[in-house]
């Protein structure tokens, strides 16, 4: 059964992130230059949401905000699913398909002197493969 881990073993990626702090029209800049839909927000290396385009669609131009003035820590959705390297694909497609996100976020736990560290999270390019599969035909799909 084909883990997380095996995709991000054959990715190549980035993450992306930006602290809670910054403006939408910041995090928008960067989301272009990576031509990217979604940053992690973090405050002091912890994950605090997840800013997607459609949080801007929603929360910033349908209610007519302007984005140099809004920070992402107002709008950003502060749920944020993640799933970690040894997670069947299956489920996290699962997952998305059924809690209907689009961007899911793989933590790796490190451990350093019998002491939990915090979480790091990998987008690699993984989010936008699992929507793909998520939308195939329930036949075509694996269950879980």
């Amino acid at each position: 059964m084909p883990m997380i881990g095996d995709l991000l073993n054959r990715k190549q990626g980035t993450l992306h992130s930006v602290p809670a702090g910054v403006s939408v029209l910041e995090a928008t800049r960067v989301m272009n230059q990576h031509k990217i839909g979604a940053l992690v927000v973090t405050d002091d290396d912890r994950i605090v949401g997840i800013f997607t385009e459609r949080d801007v669609l929603r929360r910033v131009v349908a209610e007519e905000r302007s984005p140099a003035d809004v920070c992402i820590a107002d709008v950003m959705t502060s749920e944020v699913l993640c799933c970690r390297p040894e997670t069947p694909l299956e489920e996290a497609q699962s997952v998305m398909k059924h809690r209907r996100v689009r961007h899911l976020p793989v933590l790796r736990l490190s451990v350093l002197s019998g002491r939990r560290q915090d979480a790091r999270p990998l987008l690699h390019g993984l989010p936008v493969l699992l929507e793909r599969r998520c939308s195939l035909p329930a036949g075509d799909a694996a269950q879980p």
